[in-house]
């Protein structure tokens, strides 16, 4: 059994919110709430003194909100941040900027009935000790979203020019990882763009509009029966899985797929059954677990191109690795040469 405890500072600017999920993330005993704050001012001021192992920060707060102690978090005392958040849907900017600006993951908001449901408050202690354990950096300003262009080509590697389809799975840190490679690409680039990121239910749909406004490309939801077309992404929607089938998008609410709905496997495999796979290419970004790997696999033997980031860029190697240990991976790229490529350069 596991006997260490993690410790967790709480940020929010509602005593009621904290004490609620203090009293419930407490009966973990393998967690200890070290701190609180009210503000982010306060914050920065007293979670030096507390040495938690990660915060949990709300996002909407007077004067300095989430997203800003975030950033003045990361630059002077790097620790892992998960935000906690009650807005959704288009509204849902500051969050995924705070995932730019360094935090983690995101989560909605709990509710008083999910706070007393016993499985909701387990998968939530999980979470939190899980991303407790990833190490982070200290970053400076507000983030260098350039694109080292590389000049290095490798001769069996396809050109862009050759390419139809384009796909990229992701969990812990993709949302900035999916950012700066739509940065590194041209608008109207002549291949769709096919996404799994794995995300808290609720919060898709926001970080598609985050995408959207933030890369200037046609970004959108992935419905069913879709044809891709040349130069839009696609997202997969909560609790459904994307395949590729006919050359048509299919969205099916099958069971999860390794604790996955929607799977990047799920999406890799139909692709190297249905799609002409030589003139595909694929890549596994940041994420804790192993989704990806088999079907990436399957990628690579049907004779597409497949990418796993390296570990150095990654937020959570752990993805990418189990590509790499599967044999799935042609080659490990850091996230700037994985842009660097598909900018076409």
């Amino acid at each position: 059994m596991n006997d260490h405890v993690t410790r967790v500072f709480v940020v929010d600017d509602s005593m009621v919110c904290r004490v609620a999920l203090r009293r419930a993330l407490e009966c973990d005993p393998q967690i200890e709430i070290v701190g609180e704050a009210s503000s982010g001012e306060e914050a920065l001021q007293r979670i030096p003194e507390s040495y938690p192992d990660i915060v949990l920060m709300d996002i909407v707060m007077s004067q300095l909100d989430g997203l800003g102690a975030t950033r003045e978090l990361m630059s002077s005392y790097p620790k892992p941040v998960l935000i906690i958040s009650d807005q959704i849907g288009g509204h849902a900017d500051r969050s995924f900027e705070a995932l730019r600006a360094g935090a983690l993951d995101v989560v909605g908001k709990p509710s008083a009935d999910q706070l007393a449901d016993g499985n909701f408050v387990a998968a939530l202690c999980h979470k939190i000790r899980m991303l407790s354990e990833i190490p982070v950096v200290t970053r400076r300003g507000s983030g260098d979203n350039r694109v080292i262009r590389q000049r290095r080509r490798r001769s069996q590697r396809p050109l862009t020019s050759q390419l139809e389809l384009v796909c990229l799975g992701a969990s812990t840190g993709g949302p900035p990882a999916l950012q700066r490679i739509l940065n590194a690409m041209p608008s109207g680039v002549p291949w769709p763009i096919l996404i799994v990121q794995h995300m808290t239910p609720g919060f898709t749909e926001g970080m598609v509009s985050w995408l959207r406004r933030a890369t200037n490309h046609d970004v959108r939801l992935a419905e069913n029966g879709e044809r891709p077309a040349p130069g839009v992404v696609y997202v997969a929607q909560d609790e459904v899985h994307l395949e590729l089938v006919g050359r048509r998008l299919r969205v099916l609410s099958a069971k999860p797929v390794g604790g996955h709905r929607p799977s990047v496997d799920v999406l890799f495999a139909s692709v190297a059954s249905t799609a002409p796979a030589a003139a595909c290419l694929a890549v596994v970004l940041t994420g804790m677990g192993r989704d990806g790997a088999q079907g990436m696999k399957l990628l690579r033997e049907a004779g597409a191109w497949t990418i796993a980031q390296d570990e150095r860029s990654c937020v959570v190697y752990g993805m990418p690795k189990a590509a790499v240990d599967e044999d799935a991976a042609c080659e490990s790229l850091s996230l700037d040469e994985v842009a660097g490529y598909l900018s076409c350069s």
